[in-house]
């Protein structure tokens, strides 16, 4: 990893929580107005208190001709879906993705398991941040810590729960392109079972926010072909140059269900979408639902314009927390896949050799994968701080910082 060029790889990082609100949600429009109160007011509070610069989304619902957001907001400030809140002027230069140059405090659906509690006071929030880059990252993320340890000073009540996601977004400076989308996945499909989903609560693992793509995608579960996996091979000179597999070349394991066959016809039936919205919709739940991974379009609503586009892949799978080192080794797990995948092809397949190497000796090793998985992927400086969080884990702390309720408390 050291001294290997990060190609204009880019991330961004999502902080999914709740707010405590004086009014139930089963009251549509007041909700709305409400809701709308509640992130200009945490917004305009956290962007005091760090003195970064903060935006927040306006949703007008029944209420098109007054938003108590942009309300007064005068045009300069105002984005494509939101507005400008602090500081009181506008940092971007133009209205092209001009909410990326923002930490932007948006509504966000968490949607609990427990009916009445939707209908009580629980507001859904989310704070996305800036686009980073690698210097931000080595630099351990000083703004985003700087927002996290003003949270629980807001005059709100700030929840977590198993619905709150930590999400990061990662992609290229240049754009998406079929190729590096194709790269990923194989890279996701490969390490979900046996890096990824070790490191999640019991909570979050199970539930419907963080399914693996491997068992839910629909590309995966609409194989009707009955060539073999070694004849559909022959169809894909891209896939033989990049990816070191064969049939024979996979032990049976967890990391492929056990039936070596079938998960190699799922990563040809990757290779074979023949552009990024036909993979797109690929890797939904029944073409409909995200998974714990997606590609998540920047184009709306033209969806057959995402070569080039500053498209990205959206990490859903782990639990929401309000640990920095945690956030932090997240954040790198995902932005080293981004650096693998824009590898060339040589380097790629090197590492993908390296990968399957450990996969396929998970059988006779006592090691836990996620492990030997960090080391190969160049992560290995993670391992100390993710045994103690797995610890943590299975002793059932699975968000830090917070008391018994879920509520947020200060850091020391």
């Amino acid at each position: 990893m050291a001294g290997e060029p990060q190609n204009g790889v880019r991330f961004g990082v999502e902080l999914e929580f709740i707010v405590q609100s004086s009014l139930p949600n089963d009251l549509a429009i007041t909700h709305n107005m409400d809701h709308a109160n509640n992130r200009k007011s945490v917004a305009l509070q956290l962007g005091r208190m760090t003195g970064l610069p903060f935006a927040c989304q306006c949703k007008h619902g029944f209420f098109d001709h007054f938003c108590p957001i942009c309300v007064d907001v005068p045009n300069d400030l105002r984005l494509p879906s939101g507005c400008v809140i602090w500081p009181p002027r506008a940092i971007h230069s133009s209205r092209s993705q001009a909410q990326y140059h923002y930490y932007y405090v948006q509504w966000e659906s968490l949607l609990s398991e427990n009916v009445e509690e939707n209908k009580a006071t629980r507001k859904g929030m989310e704070i996305s941040t800036p686009i980073y880059d690698n210097n931000t990252l080595t630099a351990g993320l000083p703004q985003l810590t700087q927002v996290v340890k003003a949270l629980p000073y807001v005059d709100r009540k700030i929840i977590c729960d198993s619905t709150c996601g930590l999400h990061v977004h990662v992609g290229l400076k240049q754009g998406m392109t079929l190729l590096l989308a194709k790269k990923m996945v194989t890279l996701v499909m490969l390490l979900e079972r046996c890096l990824i989903q070790p490191l999640l609560p019991a909570s979050r693992a199970g539930s419907k926010w963080a399914l693996l793509i491997c068992d839910h995608a629909y590309l995966t579960q609409t194989q009707n072909s009955c060539l073999t996996a070694a004849d559909l091979m022959k169809q894909l000179p891209d896939f033989r140059v990049h990816v070191p597999v064969t049939p024979t070349d996979m032990e049976p394991g967890r990391w492929n269900s056990h039936n070596p066959e079938r998960f190699l016809k799922d990563l040809l039936s990757i290779w074979k979408t023949e552009n990024l919205d036909a993979l797109r919709t690929g890797l939904l739940r029944n073409s409909v639902a995200k998974l714990g991974f997606v590609l998540c379009a920047r184009t709306a609503p033209d969806s057959s314009k995402l070569e080039g586009s500053p498209s990205t892949f959206e990490f859903r799978y782990p639990q929401m927390n309000f640990d920095m080192p945690f956030i932090r080794r997240w954040a790198e797990i995902f932005f080293r896949l981004g650096t693998i995948a824009n590898l060339d092809a040589v380097p790629y397949r090197r590492m993908l050799s390296a990968i399957v190497a450990v996969l396929n000796q998970l059988n006779t090793t006592r090691t836990p994968s996620w492990e030997l998985l960090l080391r190969a992927t160049g992560l290995g400086h993670q391992v100390p701080g993710w045994q103690d969080q797995v610890r943590k884990h299975q002793a059932g702390i699975n968000v830090s910082h917070v008391d018994r309720d879920g509520v947020l408390q200060p850091q020391q």
